[in-house]
């Protein structure tokens, strides 16, 4: 017998091959897993840090406008008209008291001053190492004014401290202009806490001066971006020391700011590591069981070969499959006895093998399908933004049908006045089920694109009353109102801010009514008006039904998200979007069996008039 002078036992190439095959599997498949979710957590982050650049420029945008009010408030009253129009020791005083009460207002506020038309600063109130060193003639007002021609100067370093001046002219006339109202403010470090909020803890927030030159953090000078960015594009850059970060730069009009946004690259990619990590775990695990079940397997098969090696070799040529019919009572019985055990152990062992390899291919799957899953998730989200995109289309295209059948029934009601019950009935039934369609169309278009609020002074009262009025409330339904003779004026859009109380009234008639009838249905609808702060309003509506699950609460402002029968689920994110364009915001409180309350914070000014 010629044997090889390389010659391996199958008992070593056995198990060696597979477990060779099997690492090439899960080396392929967990790299290949982890390259895809790399991607989908970069590309993620893009969106998410442009989004978050773009929100935080909204929101300065937002304050902006805010602030605007605040410095016209102040540039109009009378105390500092008459100084500036007329500047002795008495208007002195009294101009004087009125930047105080102002700096004391205003939580960002590091000096007040007032500027006359030639260029003299006048009076200033506050840190006077902070106020402004020199001013801008009039004609140096940026074209982009806010209302009232007030403005809002770059940013600039004061020692560690980055402070930004809000100018407003002081008008006697139109055209005449006395002086100037100038407030120098620090940056607020608050926006952090947002960034954190949509990127996570590692995200770093910048403003800076759109010509360039200075950038802050919070409110101090920092170091602005590395690289050239053009706004809304997001890019991946290596930072001076040497980390990889993703960022983002929008602009945030009418302020001359640019917002930036970095998060490091490390962090987005964490949740990969760590999905490599895990499948590492069991990737490992697999190797090491079917190294041994290897082993295991190739021992079995070449014990009983060792024995009936003659046998195998006068097989070599034939069919290993078949079976030995030779029955004796002596060796070639023996031979045959052993040669036929021998195959149906091969046979059995190969059965083991493919149930073993199908069990790991099970597990594997189980794997890809976790990821099927992640992703699935991303792509639940993509789509809620473009629903966003397609609700204005398709809510325009509904709603010209709807006013068609409005008509139509309107006619009908007017042709058939004496019609039977029934007719009536069903009449009413269509009246009603359009209504419902009408304020799903509503509701898409208002989540589709918020208009920007037509600003005016509310009386909360007679707003609530209005609303009230405009709802169908069972008579077993108490409805109580509190509101104090001295609650101070709101400034909101008086039709958006509206819809927002009439969706809290609605839904707290609906959560008392539930599946009975209006007939059974019991419970106090309260209303009530507060002072929250110095520039804020609260409207309450609180109801007594069963409440909102803990397991709710968090998702209850989120779009699509209700536990109604009827309706998809915008009302409260619509509400919620209109109130904080309106400059408030709307918060939910409940427990069960308790019933829910709802806040509606609104912005006031202290001196507003009642």
């Amino acid at each position: 017998m010629h044997v090889p002078s390389r010659w391996q036992p199958i008992r070593r190439k056995l198990p060696l091959l597979i477990s060779s095959l099997l690492v090439a599997v899960v080396v392929i498949v967990s790299g290949i897993a982890y390259r895809q979710l790399e991607s989908t957590l970069i590309d993620s982050a893009r969106g998410r840090v442009t989004n978050a650049s773009q929100r935080l420029a909204d929101v300065y945008t937002g304050t902006a406008w805010s602030l605007s009010v605040r410095a016209q408030h102040v540039a109009s009253d009378s105390a500092v008209v008459r100084f500036l129009a007329a500047p002795t020791e008495a208007t002195r005083a009294a101009a004087q008291d009125a930047l105080e009460r102002e700096l004391s207002n205003s939580r960002w506020a590091a000096a007040v001053a007032l500027w006359g038309a030639g260029g003299a600063q006048l009076l200033t109130v506050g840190t006077a190492a902070l106020s402004r060193a020199g001013f801008p003639t009039a004609d140096a007002a940026p074209h982009d004014a806010m209302r009232g021609g007030s403005w809002i100067g770059p940013l600039v370093a004061v020692g560690d401290t980055v402070l930004y001046d809000l100018i407003a002219p002081v008008v006697k006339r139109q055209g005449d202009t006395l002086g100037f109202v100038v407030e120098t403010r620090r940056v607020s470090g608050e926006s952090a806490q947002l960034v954190s909020g949509i990127m996570g803890a590692d995200a770093v927030s910048m403003l800076g001066n759109a010509s360039g030159g200075l950038w802050a953090k919070g409110a101090k000078p920092a170091t602005g971006p590395a690289v050239p960015v053009p706004a809304g594009t997001p890019v991946q850059f290596t930072a001076p020391d040497g980390v990889t970060r993703l960022g983002a730069m929008a602009l945030a009009p009418p302020t001359p700011w640019l917002v930036w946004v970095e998060t490091p690259r490390s962090a987005v990619l964490r949740p990969a590591r760590h999905f490599l990590f895990s499948i590492g775990i069991v990737a490992l695990l697999i190797i090491a069981a079917g190294v041994a079940g290897a082993w295991l397997l190739s021992n079995h098969i070449t014990a009983p070969l060792a024995e009936v090696t003659q046998a195998a070799e006068d097989l070599a040529g034939g069919d290993y499959a078949r079976r030995v019919a030779l029955v004796r009572a002596d060796e070639l019985g023996r031979l045959a006895t052993a040669f036929n055990s021998m195959a149906q152990q091969v046979q059995d062992s190969r059965t083991v093998l493919e149930e073993r390899v199908a069990e790991r291919t099970r597990e594997l799957q189980e794997a890809v399908e976790g990821l099927r899953r992640a992703q699935d998730e991303l792509v639940r989200r993509e789509r809620l933004a473009i629903l966003g995109q397609l609700a204005g289309g398709v809510g325009h295209e509904l709603r010209n049908p709807l006013g068609v059948m409005t008509n139509a029934l309107y006619y009908l009601s007017v042709v058939l006045e004496d019609a039977p019950p029934n007719v009536l009935e069903y009449l009413g039934i269509l009246r009603t089920q359009i209504g419902l369609s009408e304020k799903i169309v509503t509701d898409l278009l208002d989540f589709a694109r918020v208009k920007s609020p037509q600003r005016e002074w509310i009386v909360l009262e007679d707003l609530v009353a209005q609303q009230l009025g405009r709802s169908c409330i069972p008579a077993s339904i108490h409805v109580e109102r509190a509101f104090p003779t001295d609650l101070p004026l709101v400034s909101a859009d008086c039709t958006q801010i509206g819809q927002v109380v009439l969706n809290l009234i609605t839904n707290a008639i609906q959560a008392m009514v539930g599946s009975r009838s209006c007939e059974e249905a019991s419970g106090t609808l309260l209303l009530r008006g507060h002072v929250l702060d110095a520039t804020h309003v609260v409207l309450e509506v609180r109801d007594s039904g069963p409440g909102i699950l803990p397991e709710h609460l968090e998702k209850i402002f989120e779009p699509l998200f209700t536990t109604k029968a009827r309706g998809i689920g915008l009302g409260l994110a619509v509400s919620r979007t209109l109130a904080r364009a309106n400059g408030g915001d709307l918060t939910v409180s409940s427990q069960p069996g308790s019933g829910a309350s709802f806040s509606l914070a609104m912005l006031t000014t202290p001196s507003a008039p009642v």
